[in-house]
């Protein structure tokens, strides 16, 4: 190889070292630089990605944490505690009082309500909140979805387990 470079004019050895070191340059880029480069930037997304969802999560179990303080004490009397009484409480603390279109009691341990234009989210939270800590069941529940993303009108019947 060498021999046959130096067989070579100089000014095509120049031309033929020049492109040779260009193609290196090249292929150092395409074979080592790119996919390191390419690879920190996606670990670089992933990072932000994950701190955002950290910063979700730390925010959901504050809310979480004051929903439990709220509830402690509604949970202590919550067989002596009219079922009406629980839905507006607990309506209110998962900001869905104002959605309450109609609320139609039906005896002492069942309850219809209306929601219009109501978060989905808020309205399943609630829902799986007062299962928990009430001892609420959802009889019949239908959900119909508007033209806003997330929102929707709800008719809910909740009552209480018979003993």
């Amino acid at each position: 190889m060498k021999a046959w470079l130096m067989s070579r004019q100089p000014h095509e050895r120049i031309a033929l070292l020049a492109g040779a070191s260009i193609l290196g340059v090249l292929l150092f880029y395409l074979a080592v630089w790119r996919p390191l480069d390419t690879a920190v930037d996606r670990k670089r997304q992933h990072v932000a990605e994950q701190r955002n969802t950290l910063h979700w999560m730390k925010k959901a179990a504050a809310e979480v944490q004051s929903y439990k303080s709220l509830n402690d004490g509604v949970n202590r009397n919550a067989s002596n505690t009219a079922l009406l009484s629980i839905v507006d409480q607990t309506a209110r603390s998962h900001k869905l009082r104002n959605h309450i279109k109609r609320l139609k009691p039906q005896g002492d341990d069942k309850v219809q309500l209306w929601l219009e234009q109501a978060a989905f989210d808020n309205i399943m939270q609630w829902l799986g909140n007062m299962s928990e800590t009430q001892h609420v069941i959802v009889e019949s529940l239908s959900i119909d979805r508007q033209a806003q993303s997330g929102v929707v009108n709800a008719r809910i019947t909740l009552g209480r387990p018979t003993s």
